[in-house]
Order: structure tokens, then C-alpha cells, then sequence
């Protein structure tokens, strides 16, 4: 995936799966129950539920990968053929953590340039990027790949 000399940056998303909204229709099936104290000191059970894709639920991190495929596969294969361009762009995701591997014979200021259309696109498709995570600013890579 990387190669010597390349440029790399990542983005890690704030509350990933709360991108993900659940159908109205399906909101009733993450409703929770907790037993609380009343002021007049009566337990009394409240309701609560989630209109997103919350983090305890064992499929969440299924369904939010199915979600940002699409994504993935674009910036991967920006034509409409699906054929992979020379402008792809290496893209190696893990739920909401992403790495970006640019060609190594792009200047620093092209590969700021590529990682900026990547975080455009996040932000254009309501995704948001945690400012304090990942490494934002293109850096070269060293490692030559395994084999």
C-alpha cells in the first residue's frame, strides 16, 4: 500500500457512527429502559432511544463500514467505471480511521492539495473529521512494502 517515498496523512472521524441515522421506523428497536428515582423518591422507568447508529451494538461497525464503502471506493476509483485512474488515491480505512497514500513525485503542496479534496469530500458528505487526531499534514513515507 505504501511505497517508498510516498506521501501519507490520516483522519480519524468524531463519533463515527453517529454519522449514521437510523430509519424513523427502526428507532422503536433501540429504545432502552432505565429504572430512576422520582424527586418524591418513587422509582419510575424512563425511556430512552438512539435515532443513530449507536456503539453498543454488535452490528454497528458492519453496517457503518457498508455505509463509508461507496466512499472508499471513490476515492479509490474516481470514474464512473470503476476502473482505477492514476488520480486514485491509496485509501486504507479501519471503521473510522483512514490513511491516505499519495505518489511520491507530487510536491508538498500537491499532496496538500489531494489530502484537502479527501477532507472536502468527508465534510461535503456530513462526516467529521477529529482536528486532534490523525496526521493531517502529508508526510514522505520511508517503508518499502512487505514481500
Amino acid at each position: 500500500m505504501c511505497r517508498k517515498g510516498d506521501w501519507m496523512c490520516s483522519l480519524d472521524l468524531t463519533d463515527a457512527y453517529h454519522h449514521v441515522p437510523f430509519h424513523e421506523s427502526a428507532v422503536r428497536y433501540f429504545t432502552f429502559a432505565i429504572e430512576t428515582l422520582h424527586q418524591d423518591g418513587q422509582p419510575r422507568v424512563e425511556y430512552f432511544s438512539t435515532p443513530v447508529l449507536n456503539f453498543g451494538w454488535t452490528n454497528s461497525p458492519f453496517y457503518f463500514t457498508e455505509v463509508l464503502k461507496s466512499v472508499v471506493t471513490h476515492l479509490r476509483c474516481p470514474d464512473r467505471t470503476g476502473r482505477a485512474q492514476r488520480t486514485g488515491v491509496r485509501t486504507l480505512p479501519w471503521l473510522d480511521d483512514f490513511a491516505f497514500f499519495f505518489k511520491g513525485d507530487l510536491t508538498r503542496e500537491q499532496a496538500r492539495q489531494e489530502r484537502d479534496n479527501i477532507f472536502s469530500l468527508f465534510r461535503r458528505l456530513g462526516l467529521a473529521i477529529a482536528p486532534d487526531k490523525g496526521v493531517h499534514d502529508p508526510t514522505r513515507g520511508s517503508r518499502r512494502p512487505a514481500g
